[in-house]
Protein backbone atom coordinates (compact mmCIF):
# COMPACT_ATOMS: atom_id res chain seq x y z
CA UNK A 1 0.00 0.00 0.00
CA UNK A 2 2.95 2.42 0.95
CA UNK A 3 4.51 1.63 -2.88
CA UNK A 4 1.37 2.08 -4.23
CA UNK A 5 1.16 5.87 -2.20
CA UNK A 6 4.53 6.56 -3.45
CA UNK A 7 4.22 5.35 -7.30
CA UNK A 8 1.12 8.19 -6.91
CA UNK A 9 2.50 11.10 -4.74
CA UNK A 10 5.68 10.86 -7.40
CA UNK A 11 3.16 11.04 -10.82
CA UNK A 12 1.47 13.68 -9.17
CA UNK A 13 4.66 15.95 -8.57
CA UNK A 14 6.01 14.99 -12.29
CA UNK A 15 2.15 16.09 -13.42
CA UNK A 16 2.42 19.26 -11.83
CA UNK A 17 5.99 20.21 -12.73
CA UNK A 18 4.84 19.86 -16.38
CA UNK A 19 1.84 21.84 -16.07
CA UNK A 20 3.81 24.55 -14.45
CA UNK A 21 6.52 24.10 -17.11
CA UNK A 22 3.81 24.01 -19.70
CA UNK A 23 1.98 27.51 -18.33
CA UNK A 24 4.78 29.47 -18.04
CA UNK A 25 5.80 28.53 -21.83
CA UNK A 26 9.04 27.03 -20.72
CA UNK A 27 8.39 23.55 -22.78
CA UNK A 28 8.01 26.10 -25.96
CA UNK A 29 10.92 27.94 -25.54
CA UNK A 30 13.07 24.96 -25.27
CA UNK A 31 11.87 23.62 -28.38
CA UNK A 32 12.21 26.44 -30.26
CA UNK A 33 8.83 28.08 -30.33
CA UNK A 34 9.74 31.23 -28.87
CA UNK A 35 6.85 33.34 -30.43
CA UNK A 36 4.23 30.74 -28.68
CA UNK A 37 6.83 30.69 -25.22
CA UNK A 38 6.13 34.58 -25.10
CA UNK A 39 2.46 34.71 -25.41
CA UNK A 40 2.00 31.69 -23.15
CA UNK A 41 4.38 33.09 -20.42
CA UNK A 42 2.53 36.61 -21.02
CA UNK A 43 -1.17 35.14 -20.32
CA UNK A 44 0.32 33.33 -17.07
CA UNK A 45 2.19 36.57 -15.77
CA UNK A 46 -1.39 38.58 -16.46
CA UNK A 47 -2.92 35.57 -13.93
CA UNK A 48 -0.10 35.58 -11.41
CA UNK A 49 2.37 38.69 -12.19
CA UNK A 50 5.94 37.67 -10.62
CA UNK A 51 5.88 33.84 -11.80
CA UNK A 52 9.13 32.71 -11.57
CA UNK A 53 9.26 30.63 -14.31
CA UNK A 54 6.97 32.75 -16.38
CA UNK A 55 9.20 35.44 -15.82
CA UNK A 56 12.24 34.21 -17.13
CA UNK A 57 10.72 32.42 -20.20
CA UNK A 58 9.75 35.39 -21.22
CA UNK A 59 13.04 37.22 -20.19
CA UNK A 60 14.74 34.59 -22.65
CA UNK A 61 11.91 34.58 -25.55
CA UNK A 62 11.15 37.94 -26.80
CA UNK A 63 14.26 38.78 -27.88
CA UNK A 64 14.90 35.36 -29.60
CA UNK A 65 11.17 35.82 -30.69
CA UNK A 66 11.43 39.16 -32.65
CA UNK A 67 15.12 38.28 -34.29
CA UNK A 68 13.81 35.49 -35.40
CA UNK A 69 10.36 37.01 -37.00
CA UNK A 70 12.89 40.17 -38.38
CA UNK A 71 14.82 37.89 -39.98
CA UNK A 72 11.68 36.34 -41.80
CA UNK A 73 11.00 39.97 -42.98
CA UNK A 74 14.51 41.15 -44.23
CA UNK A 75 15.23 37.56 -46.36
CA UNK A 76 11.46 38.23 -47.72
CA UNK A 77 11.85 41.53 -48.52
CA UNK A 78 15.43 40.91 -50.26
CA UNK A 79 13.95 38.01 -52.46
CA UNK A 80 12.03 38.22 -55.78
CA UNK A 81 9.85 35.84 -54.81
CA UNK A 82 6.11 36.87 -56.36
CA UNK A 83 3.55 38.33 -53.31
CA UNK A 84 6.85 39.09 -50.86
CA UNK A 85 5.21 41.66 -49.23
CA UNK A 86 2.99 39.08 -48.04
CA UNK A 87 4.54 37.13 -46.26
CA UNK A 88 6.60 40.65 -44.59
CA UNK A 89 2.45 41.39 -43.57
CA UNK A 90 1.92 38.20 -41.66
CA UNK A 91 5.67 38.59 -39.91
CA UNK A 92 4.52 41.98 -38.67
CA UNK A 93 1.14 40.99 -37.80
CA UNK A 94 2.76 38.39 -35.50
CA UNK A 95 5.77 41.01 -34.00
CA UNK A 96 2.86 43.64 -33.25
CA UNK A 97 0.31 41.00 -31.42
CA UNK A 98 3.30 40.48 -29.03
CA UNK A 99 3.68 43.83 -28.24
CA UNK A 100 -0.35 44.06 -27.89
CA UNK A 101 -0.18 41.32 -25.57
CA UNK A 102 2.75 42.73 -23.42
CA UNK A 103 1.07 45.86 -22.98
CA UNK A 104 -2.36 44.07 -20.99
CA UNK A 105 -0.23 42.16 -18.97
CA UNK A 106 1.31 44.11 -16.01
CA UNK A 107 3.53 41.53 -15.10
CA UNK A 108 4.91 41.45 -18.54
CA UNK A 109 5.89 44.64 -18.96
CA UNK A 110 7.76 44.53 -15.61
CA UNK A 111 9.99 42.23 -17.24
CA UNK A 112 9.98 43.49 -20.32
CA UNK A 113 9.10 47.20 -20.47
CA UNK A 114 9.90 48.70 -23.65
CA UNK A 115 8.48 46.37 -25.98
CA UNK A 116 8.92 47.07 -29.62
CA UNK A 117 5.43 48.65 -31.56
CA UNK A 118 5.32 47.86 -35.18
CA UNK A 119 2.31 49.44 -36.17
CA UNK A 120 3.73 52.03 -38.90
CA UNK A 121 5.82 49.14 -40.16
CA UNK A 122 2.74 46.93 -40.43
CA UNK A 123 0.82 49.53 -42.53
CA UNK A 124 3.39 50.40 -45.35
CA UNK A 125 3.82 46.69 -45.58
CA UNK A 126 0.00 46.08 -45.86
CA UNK A 127 0.28 48.90 -48.82
CA UNK A 128 3.29 47.64 -50.39
CA UNK A 129 1.15 44.41 -50.28
CA UNK A 130 -1.78 45.81 -51.63
CA UNK A 131 0.15 47.33 -54.42
CA UNK A 132 1.71 43.80 -55.75
CA UNK A 133 -1.87 42.21 -55.76
CA UNK A 134 -3.17 45.44 -57.34
CA UNK A 135 -0.43 44.93 -59.94
CA UNK A 136 -0.60 41.69 -60.34
CA UNK A 137 -4.33 42.21 -60.96
CA UNK A 138 -4.13 44.47 -64.16
CA UNK A 139 -1.24 42.40 -66.00
CA UNK A 140 -3.55 39.44 -65.27
CA UNK A 141 -6.95 41.69 -66.66
CA UNK A 142 -4.77 42.91 -69.52
CA UNK A 143 -4.23 39.72 -70.99
CA UNK A 144 -7.93 39.24 -72.21
CA UNK A 145 -8.50 35.60 -71.59
CA UNK A 146 -11.02 34.42 -68.86
CA UNK A 147 -8.66 32.20 -66.55
CA UNK A 148 -6.21 34.81 -66.53
CA UNK A 149 -9.34 37.41 -65.51
CA UNK A 150 -10.48 34.88 -62.65
CA UNK A 151 -7.03 35.05 -61.26
CA UNK A 152 -7.22 38.87 -62.08
CA UNK A 153 -10.48 39.13 -59.72
CA UNK A 154 -8.76 37.50 -56.84
CA UNK A 155 -5.96 39.38 -56.93
CA UNK A 156 -7.80 42.81 -56.57
CA UNK A 157 -9.93 41.30 -54.12
CA UNK A 158 -7.03 40.25 -52.12
CA UNK A 159 -5.24 44.09 -52.65
CA UNK A 160 -8.61 45.35 -51.21
CA UNK A 161 -8.06 42.96 -47.85
CA UNK A 162 -4.80 44.69 -46.90
CA UNK A 163 -6.45 48.47 -47.93
CA UNK A 164 -9.86 49.17 -47.56
CA UNK A 165 -10.59 51.00 -51.04
CA UNK A 166 -7.01 50.82 -52.46
CA UNK A 167 -6.94 53.42 -55.78
CA UNK A 168 -9.66 51.68 -58.06
CA UNK A 169 -9.32 48.26 -57.09
CA UNK A 170 -13.02 48.02 -56.45
CA UNK A 171 -14.06 49.28 -59.80
CA UNK A 172 -11.57 46.45 -61.36
CA UNK A 173 -12.18 43.56 -59.26
CA UNK A 174 -15.77 44.24 -60.68
CA UNK A 175 -14.49 44.86 -64.41
CA UNK A 176 -12.12 41.41 -64.16
CA UNK A 177 -15.55 39.19 -62.90
CA UNK A 178 -16.93 40.75 -65.56
CA UNK A 179 -14.50 39.65 -67.99
CA UNK A 180 -14.21 35.82 -66.31
CA UNK A 181 -18.11 35.44 -65.85
CA UNK A 182 -19.88 32.99 -68.91
CA UNK A 183 -23.25 34.23 -69.40
CA UNK A 184 -25.83 32.35 -69.84
CA UNK A 185 -28.93 32.89 -71.45
CA UNK A 186 -32.05 30.95 -70.56
CA UNK A 187 -34.92 30.52 -72.69
CA UNK A 188 -38.40 30.30 -71.80
CA UNK A 189 -40.21 26.72 -71.22
CA UNK A 190 -42.51 26.70 -74.54
CA UNK A 191 -46.32 26.04 -73.93
CA UNK A 192 -47.66 23.56 -75.67
CA UNK A 193 -51.44 23.52 -74.64
CA UNK A 194 -53.51 26.44 -73.27
CA UNK A 195 -54.26 24.07 -71.00
CA UNK A 196 -50.78 24.62 -69.60
CA UNK A 197 -49.72 27.87 -70.13
CA UNK A 198 -50.42 29.20 -66.67
CA UNK A 199 -48.00 26.57 -65.70
CA UNK A 200 -45.86 27.25 -67.38
CA UNK A 201 -45.32 31.00 -66.65
CA UNK A 202 -45.22 29.86 -62.92
CA UNK A 203 -42.85 27.80 -63.74
CA UNK A 204 -40.59 30.17 -65.47
CA UNK A 205 -40.89 32.69 -63.04
CA UNK A 206 -39.75 30.28 -60.69
CA UNK A 207 -36.94 29.15 -62.41
CA UNK A 208 -36.03 32.73 -63.10
CA UNK A 209 -35.99 33.41 -59.35
CA UNK A 210 -33.84 30.14 -58.83
CA UNK A 211 -31.36 30.73 -60.79
CA UNK A 212 -30.92 34.71 -59.84
CA UNK A 213 -31.07 33.79 -55.81
CA UNK A 214 -28.62 30.72 -56.30
CA UNK A 215 -25.08 31.04 -57.74
CA UNK A 216 -24.08 27.90 -58.58
CA UNK A 217 -20.66 29.57 -59.60
CA UNK A 218 -19.57 33.07 -59.11
CA UNK A 219 -17.69 32.69 -62.73
CA UNK A 220 -21.08 31.64 -64.20
CA UNK A 221 -24.13 34.63 -64.53
CA UNK A 222 -27.84 33.59 -65.91
CA UNK A 223 -30.11 35.90 -67.57
CA UNK A 224 -33.61 35.77 -69.00
CA UNK A 225 -33.87 36.76 -72.78
CA UNK A 226 -35.20 40.13 -71.68
CA UNK A 227 -32.55 41.13 -69.54
CA UNK A 228 -30.07 40.18 -72.27
CA UNK A 229 -31.43 42.61 -74.59
CA UNK A 230 -31.37 45.52 -72.20
CA UNK A 231 -28.09 44.55 -70.82
CA UNK A 232 -26.68 44.00 -73.83
CA UNK A 233 -25.05 40.60 -73.04
CA UNK A 234 -23.75 38.42 -75.75
CA UNK A 235 -24.43 35.23 -74.43
CA UNK A 236 -21.47 32.32 -74.66
CA UNK A 237 -24.15 29.69 -73.97
CA UNK A 238 -27.95 29.39 -74.54
CA UNK A 239 -30.21 26.74 -72.75
CA UNK A 240 -33.31 25.63 -74.36
CA UNK A 241 -35.65 24.28 -72.13
CA UNK A 242 -38.28 21.41 -73.17
CA UNK A 243 -40.49 19.10 -72.11
CA UNK A 244 -42.59 15.68 -72.72
CA UNK A 245 -45.00 15.81 -69.49
CA UNK A 246 -44.93 17.31 -66.19
CA UNK A 247 -47.07 17.25 -63.33
CA UNK A 248 -47.61 20.17 -61.22
CA UNK A 249 -47.70 19.27 -57.34
CA UNK A 250 -49.97 16.69 -56.29
CA UNK A 251 -53.72 15.63 -56.72
CA UNK A 252 -55.71 14.66 -54.23
CA UNK A 253 -59.43 13.55 -54.41
CA UNK A 254 -61.68 13.30 -51.45
CA UNK A 255 -65.53 12.22 -50.87
CA UNK A 256 -67.65 13.80 -48.57
CA UNK A 257 -71.40 12.53 -47.66
CA UNK A 258 -73.71 14.68 -45.72
CA UNK A 259 -76.68 12.54 -44.72
CA UNK A 260 -79.74 14.29 -46.09
CA UNK A 261 -82.30 15.33 -43.36
CA UNK A 262 -86.47 16.14 -43.74
CA UNK A 263 -89.05 17.55 -41.37
CA UNK A 264 -91.98 19.16 -41.19
CA UNK A 265 -92.71 21.50 -38.87
CA UNK A 266 -96.04 23.48 -38.02
CA UNK A 267 -95.53 27.27 -38.26
CA UNK A 268 -98.56 28.39 -37.99
CA UNK A 269 -102.50 27.69 -36.59
CA UNK A 270 -105.82 29.43 -36.85
CA UNK A 271 -108.97 28.12 -34.84
CA UNK A 272 -112.56 28.66 -36.97
CA UNK A 273 -116.31 28.09 -36.15
CA UNK A 274 -117.56 25.87 -38.44
CA UNK A 275 -121.54 25.30 -39.03
CA UNK A 276 -122.09 23.20 -35.88
CA UNK A 277 -119.99 25.54 -33.70
CA UNK A 278 -117.28 22.88 -33.28
CA UNK A 279 -113.81 24.52 -33.06
CA UNK A 280 -111.23 23.11 -35.92
CA UNK A 281 -107.65 23.72 -35.99
CA UNK A 282 -106.16 24.02 -39.44
CA UNK A 283 -102.72 23.88 -40.40
CA UNK A 284 -101.97 27.01 -42.18
CA UNK A 285 -98.37 26.32 -43.49
CA UNK A 286 -96.18 23.80 -43.66
CA UNK A 287 -92.64 23.56 -44.27
CA UNK A 288 -89.79 21.45 -45.16
CA UNK A 289 -85.90 21.75 -43.79
CA UNK A 290 -83.85 19.87 -46.83
CA UNK A 291 -80.53 20.42 -46.26
CA UNK A 292 -80.90 23.15 -43.45
CA UNK A 293 -82.66 25.38 -46.50
CA UNK A 294 -85.97 26.51 -45.19
CA UNK A 295 -88.67 25.55 -47.69
CA UNK A 296 -92.43 27.13 -46.87
CA UNK A 297 -95.09 25.84 -48.81
CA UNK A 298 -99.24 27.07 -48.15
CA UNK A 299 -102.01 24.16 -47.89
Amino acid sequence: MKKILTTLTLFSLASIIVLDSCSSGKVYFEHGQYYQAVITAIGHLRRNPGHKKSTETLRLAYPLAVKYHEDQVNSAIASNAPFKWNVVVNQYVTLNSMYNEMNLSPGALAVIPNPVNYTTKLSEARNNAAEEYYAAGLVALGTRNRERAKEAHQHFKRSLEFVANYRDANKKMEEALWAATVKVVVEPLPSQSRYFAGTTEFFNDKLSEYLHANSVNPYVRFFSPKEARELGVSPDQIMRLDFDDYTVGNVYFSEKTIPLKRDSVVVATYVTNNATGQKTQLVQNNTQIINNTQIIQNN
